[in-house]
């Protein structure tokens, strides 16, 4: 998400330069396209931060052990019964 964060905060500054700056403007003229997306970063900042988040998920090392247990008591509802004597720390 930061590096979604980041991409966009950049392409913002340069569509808020563009409308300063005269050569840049031309430029964004010319390439429409580029101009497009700068002022819409969430065109490209999104798939690129989803990128990011599903490849680091996929190579991060597993979860330590006993988190499984730890969600069913936090999530399970009481009348279940799984109270904390049931599952071992």
């Amino acid at each position: 998400m930061a590096l979604g964060g980041r991409i966009a905060t950049c392409s913002i500054i340069v569509t808020m330069v563009a409308t300063v700056s005269i050569p840049l403007a031309t430029f964004l003229d010319r390439h429409s396209g580029l101009a497009v997306v700068l002022a819409q970063p969430a065109i490209v900042t999104v798939p690129i931060a989803f990128a990011c988040m599903v490849g680091i998920s996929l190579f991060r090392p597993n979860p330590p052990a006993g988190v499984a247990a730890k969600l069913v008591r936090l999530h399970a509802p009481e009348r279940l019964g799984l109270r904390r004597e049931y599952i071992p720390e």
